[in-house]
């Protein structure tokens, strides 16, 4: 595949890694990779983790003491127990310290985003314990997954039932819903199957179709009201390669179909008809939900919560009126996300 590097295109093989772009980039200027590995950005500015998963055509840029023209990465964090929290905030309204009369309320909802959890069974305590104190300051949080839960620390991957030390911790910190990334078919067909019945949360994917044999619990969307009586519909989409399947060995993924997320994406805007808010949770790149976002309807969707290029969104990034987020990777961040919704439908940003 082809890959844009500080302008310059790298054919690389599917499935490489920001890394191996790196290395080749560095060989074709005839230079050794420097022992520091450098500061890597994507074309929005967004920082990207060095083994994060890219897409045909994505574009990186890396810093160098001779490029003073790159983009710059401005960080405001805020650090909960250890745990860097993106605060992203869509909620914008008018206050006043008169109250003539009680109007109706603006409804919210606020949720807890990570992706690309990689079994990082070992930063779970310190995550579970920021999502215990935020649910003592919001009782009704969204908790989200992202995708590619799996895959990334022995003790879990090679577990007799493989993939469940990740999947009994987000059973215990009570996770709503997960995208189904592409490192979910590691445990292949046998496993997976296992993982979705075993999982107290709901596994999704709008561009699948699932084998007539075995019984995967694999739903397209679910909506989730929460007490205030707002409703939310949650769809996700996984990024399919040129081969027509994820990113995964084709054994993973024997009897499954899987369809353009692009157009599918079209055939899911109904759910807007039945819900208040309307949220995608894809593992498909930052990239390429920018390009989705730039190819629906202009704030046809509320947000997208995204994975699977492992990117580290820390300012807005709002396109054709579409917000979209992701939180790196291997719970190094979370994202927590506040909508708010007028009485009279409109969502406040």
């Amino acid at each position: 595949m082809k890959i844009f590097i500080n302008d310059k295109e790298i054919t690389i093989h599917r499935g490489a890694k920001v890394l191996d772009v790196i290395r080749a980039y560095y060989a074709q200027q005839g230079k050794k990779l420097p022992c520091q590995l450098p500061i890597v950005s994507d074309a929005y500015g967004n920082s990207v983790a060095h083994d994060g998963e890219l897409s045909e055509g994505n574009h990186l840029y890396i810093k160098t003491k001779n490029n003073r023209t790159m983009k710059t990465i401005s960080t405001k964090l805020k650090v909960i127990s250890g745990i860097v929290l993106l605060g992203i905030s869509l909620m914008m309204g008018c206050g006043t310290s008169r109250r003539v009369a009680e109007l109706p309320k603006a409804r919210t909802i606020e949720i807890l985003a990570v992706n690309d959890m990689h079994a990082a069974i070992d930063n779970f305590p310190r995550f579970a314990f920021m999502t215990d104190s935020l649910r003592a300051i919001y009782p009704n949080l969204i908790l989200v997954s992202g995708g590619d839960n799996q895959t990334g620390n022995p003790a879990n991957d090679q577990y007799p039932e493989k993939g469940m030390p990740i999947i009994e911790l987000m059973n215990a910190v009570n996770f709503d819903l997960s995208a189904v990334g592409n490192h979910e078919f590691d445990s292949r067909l046998e496993g997976f199957e296992h993982i979705t019945h075993k999982a107290e949360f709901d596994f999704l994917s709008g561009n699948i179709e699932l084998p007539n044999e075995g019984d995967f619990r694999v739903k397209p969307y679910k909506i989730v009201e929460t007490p205030n009586g707002l409703k939310t519909a949650f769809v996700s989409l996984l990024d399919i390669n040129p081969n027509g399947i994820p990113d995964t060995h084709p054994d993973n993924v024997k009897g499954f179909m899987f369809y353009n997320p692009f157009e599918k994406a079209q055939e899911y805007l109904f759910l807007t008809d039945s819900s208040n808010l309307l949220i995608m949770v894809n593992h498909m790149g930052f990239e390429e939900d920018v390009k989705l976002a730039n190819q629906l309807p202009a704030k046809s969707v509320d947000l997208i919560i995204g994975g699977h290029s492992h990117t580290k969104v820390d300012k807005d990034q709002i396109h054709n009126g579409i917000m979209i987020t992701q939180a790196e990777r291997k719970l190094k961040y979370a994202t927590l996300i506040k909508l708010s919704v007028s009485p009279e439908g409109a969502v406040n940003r």
